[in-house]
């Protein structure tokens, strides 16, 4: 039987000659063709985020389980899952799909400072030299008290990948 092709198919059984009182019988045999598990794209993920957990059911109700069985992203780069039907899924195959990973991206920022105590100093920069939107905290340069100071500067929601960083600035 062969099963290259989906459809239905004809089979005659020729007895053998001599065989007393057997006749010749026909059968049909359905060939299904193959049903691969489909899925909505996940991903990209940032690296050292939480990504979504991997489905157990396909989109089109497969189930099944995955190799690698969760997502990791401590490492970036593109990473292939494959996903295996449960048995008793009739005709399903196992598919295999590419999650990408991304690079963290820190805000770059200018040296600021050093400063003289009590002198006006720059306003902190609300977008980085490398176009990352945020927030400073504290949001102002002080000057009041000589010493390196810490500022933290966290990247507005829906800056993609974009991670926190402090610089120090000296008064």
């Amino acid at each position: 039987i062969a099963t290259d092709v989906a459809g239905t198919f004809e089979y005659v059984f020729t007895p053998d000659a001599g065989e007393e009182c057997a006749v010749p019988t026909t059968i049909f045999i359905d060939i299904t063709e193959e049903v691969e598990p489909v899925f909505a794209d996940l991903g990209p993920y940032c690296q050292n985020t939480t990504p979504d957990e991997l489905p157990l059911v396909s989109d089109n109700g497969i189930n099944g389980t995955w190799n690698p069985a969760v997502i990791a992203t401590d490492v970036s780069g593109t990473f292939e899952y494959t996903f295996t039907p449960d048995a008793g899924e009739e005709c399903a195959v196992p598919t295999t799909i590419g999650i990408e990973v991304v690079d963290e991206i820190t805000p770059v920022f200018a040296d600021l400072g050093p400063y003289c105590q009590n002198a006006t100093p720059d306003a902190l920069p609300l977008v980085s030299d490398n176009g990352i939107n945020g927030t400073w905290n504290p949001a102002i340069i002080a000057t009041d008290v000589s010493g390196t100071f810490e500022y933290t500067f966290t990247p507005d929601a829906g800056e993609e990948c974009a991670v926190p960083t402090t610089i120090g600035i000296e008064v």
